[in-house]
C-alpha cells in the first residue's frame, strides 16, 4: 500500500507541476509551491462541506456530481466525510486527472465514486438526475459560461441544488496569477489584459480565463431559471475587516441555487450565509 499511496503523490505532484509549468498554458513563478500545496488537500478537507452536508436532500443515495473534478481533491471530501449514503460522480476533460481522481478513489474513498471523461456543456445524464450539483473554480474558464449553467441545471433535479464559485474580478485582483490591477472594472480589466498579454511567460492565460464575477452568474442562472433561489454565501475571511467589507460590496461569496420549478416568477437573490474557511 505505501508504493501505492507514494506513487499517487509523485503522479499528483507531477501533473500540477506540469500544469503550471506548462509554456503554452503559461509559467507561474511560484509554480513549485504552489504543486505542494495541492498535495496538502489532495485527499480532501471536511471543511469544504461545511454546505452542502447540511443541505435538506433526503434520497438514499444521494446523487451528487462534482463538474470539473481535476484530481478529485473535492471528490475525496465527498465520498470521504459525506454524512449520508452518496453516489459520487465526476466529470473532467483531462484522462490524466481522472485516472489520479480515480486512484485516490480506490486507496481513501468510502461512499461510490464514478468518473466520466466529459463536457459541461455536454452532460451525459438525463434531466433531473443529481441532487446536488458542485462546480468551484470551473466556469471562468469558459468562453460562454451561460452554456455551462443551463447543462448544469438541466440534470439538477427539481428542488435538488447548484453550488459554483467563480472570482470575483470586481476586487481587483487576478487570483490564477496573482497581480493586482486598479480599478477593478473597465479599463482596469483591460490593463489587466495587456500587462498579462505582455508578460511572455503568461501568454496562455489569456486563452482559458474570462474576466467574471459572482452576480453575473447569478444573473445568467436566473435568466434561464428565474425561480431558482439563490443564497449567497460568504466566508469568514483574515483579517476579518476585509471580510466585512466584501460583505458590504456584496463582493466575493459562493452561490448556492436551489432549483425550483419555472411556474413562479418569485425569486430569492441575496439571502446570506456565512461559513468558515476551508483552511
Amino acid at each position: 500500500m505505501d508504493a501505492i499511496l507514494n506513487s499517487l503523490i509523485e503522479k499528483e505532484r507531477a501533473y500540477w507541476v506540469n500544469i503550471y509549468r506548462n509554456e503554452k498554458e503559461g509559467v507561474v513563478s511560484d509554480w513549485a509551491r504552489r504543486a505542494d500545496r495541492r498535495l496538502t488537500q489532495m485527499f480532501g478537507n471536511e471543511k469544504q462541506l461545511s454546505v452542502l452536508s447540511k443541505l435538506d436532500v433526503y434520497e438514499d443515495p444521494v446523487r451528487i456530481l462534482d463538474a470539473g473534478c481535476g484530481t478529485g481533491s473535492f471528490l475525496l471530501s465527498l465520498s470521504r466525510f459525506f454524512p449520508k449514503s452518496c453516489e459520487i460522480y465526476g466529470i473532467d476533460i483531462r484522462s490524466e486527472a481522472l485516472f489520479i481522481a480515480g486512484m485516490k478513489a480506490g486507496i481513501k474513498g468510502q461512499h461510490p465514486v464514478k468518473l466520466v471523461k466529459a463536457s459541461v456543456i455536454e452532460l451525459p445524464w438525463e434531466d433531473g438526475f443529481f441532487d446536488i450539483v458542485h462546480s468551484k473554480d470551473l466556469l471562468e474558464h469558459l468562453p460562454e459560461p451561460g452554456k455551462a449553467i443551463r447543462e448544469l441545471m438541466r440534470v439538477t433535479k427539481e428542488n435538488g441544488y447548484f453550488f459554483t464559485h467563480v472570482p470575483d474580478y470586481r476586487l481587483g485582483f487576478e487570483p490564477h496569477v496573482k497581480m493586482k490591477f486598479f480599478p477593478p472594472t473597465g479599463d482596469g480589466l483591460e490593463d489587466l489584459k495587456r500587462k498579462l498579454a505582455a508578460d511572455s511567460s503568461l501568454k496562455g492565460f489569456l486563452d482559458n480565463i474570462y474576466f467574471t464575477h459572482p452576480q453575473e452568474i447569478e444573473d445568467l442562472l436566473l435568466k434561464d431559471y428565474p425561480s431558482a433561489v439563490i443564497t449567497r454565501i460568504f466566508k469568514r475571511t483574515r483579517p476579518f475587516w476585509k471580510g466585512i467589507i466584501y460583505r458590504f460590496k456584496g463582493y466575493k461569496f459562493d452561490i448556492l441555487a436551489r432549483k425550483k420549478p419555472n411556474t413562479t416568477s418569485s425569486k430569492n437573490r441575496g439571502s446570506c450565509l456565512e461559513t468558515p474557511d476551508e483552511r
